[in-house]
């Protein structure tokens, strides 16, 4: 789906569309065990953003936080906006990092286990939007995870009208 689509951005829309399908795919893997929220705000789904951004969020938080978890394992992905940003987060309830080690993730210091999803969401962000994107960490150890991309809506507004 994603090659087929051009250019370098999606509607939110499409973009969940795409990581449901990646998500269906991994629940194959998981089975029960796993478990999906969705919570995207009607008013998210036209807004354009670069394509695959969420689907690294997802992985990291499927292979680093809920592999190693005991227990029902619960993912939350929510869209939403305010006046100023569009926010698009990936949450878990796995077993939760350091601060030490977040700092190191988003320092670019440490990869996840040798991926580099992160880093280069961080970069692709920063390419696209300067310095009016990014992402945020927030994760406590035994607890989950919590990893928010913040974009800034008039950094939006240009792309739209680039297209």
């Amino acid at each position: 789906t994603c090659i087929n689509k051009k250019g370098a951005f999606l509607t939110v829309a499409e973009d969940i569309h795409i990581l449901e399908n990646y998500i269906r795919l991994q629940e194959f893997r998981y089975g029960s065990h796993f478990h999906v929220q969705y919570q995207i705000a009607s008013d998210t789904r036209e807004c354009l953003i670069p394509r695959l951004v969420l689907q690294p969020l997802v992985e990291n938080a499927m292979k680093h936080g809920l592999e190693m978890k005991n227990g029902q394992c619960i993912l939350y992905i929510r869209v939403y906006e305010d006046e100023k940003k569009l926010y698009l987060q990936v949450e878990d309830n796995g077993t939760g990092m350091s601060q030490e080690q977040v700092e190191e993730i988003l320092s670019g210091k440490k990869c996840l286990s040798g991926s580099v999803a992160i880093s280069n969401l961080i970069n692709r962000l920063h390419l696209f939007y300067g310095e009016d994107a990014g992402l945020t960490i927030d994760s406590v150890l035994g607890r989950g995870t919590s990893m928010i991309i913040c974009i800034g809506k008039k950094s939006m507004e240009k792309e739209k009208k680039s297209m």
